[in-house]
């Protein structure tokens, strides 16, 4: 499974090397890049100001082409340029997942309901043929989005 990650930090980059495949890193400035040496096979520098959301998410947007999947973490900008890039990709964003995981081409993500209230097993088919993918922003640990691609067994994040 290919996995972008996108404003990279040492718990997103584990998550992502924990599903296998290649982990490539998005990130806005050469000391980011820096930051990540040798904790992603491929660093995407995007020469935008992540401050600027529309201008962040047209950059993850064109990055994530050829990615099977997309971690951000669950900050208020990521949310905001995972909802934007979601948008310009067509495809859903599911905020505050607490875990996931693919069975028989099925993505099946748990997140909060009802104000954190309660948990939903949402289900969602293997995106591929339809929209190139779905997008996840969880919230239960420090955070990950998630575009869903084809369907690849992995840990619970």
């Amino acid at each position: 499974m290919k996995t972008l990650v996108v404003f990279p930090n040492k718990e997103l980059l584990y998550a992502a090397s924990t599903l296998g495949g290649e982990v490539a890193a998005l990130v806005f400035s050469e000391k980011e890049a820096e930051a990540v040496s040798g904790k992603a096979h491929k660093i995407l520098v995007a020469e935008v100001d992540p401050r600027l959301p529309d201008a962040a998410a047209e950059a993850v947007a064109e990055a994530a082409a050829g990615y099977d999947l997309v971690l951000m973490p669950s900050t208020k900008n990521a949310k905001t340029v995972g909802g934007l890039a979601a948008q310009k990709l067509g495809v859903e964003l599911l905020v505050d997942v607490l875990s996931m995981r693919a069975e028989g081409g099925v993505l099946t993500a748990e997140r909060y309901v009802f104000g954190n209230k309660a948990v939903a097993a949402v289900q969602v088919p293997s995106a591929r043929s339809r929209h190139g993918g779905a997008w996840a922003v969880p919230g239960g640990a420090p955070g990950r989005a998630e575009r869903r691609g084809e369907a690849g067994v992995g840990p619970n994040v």
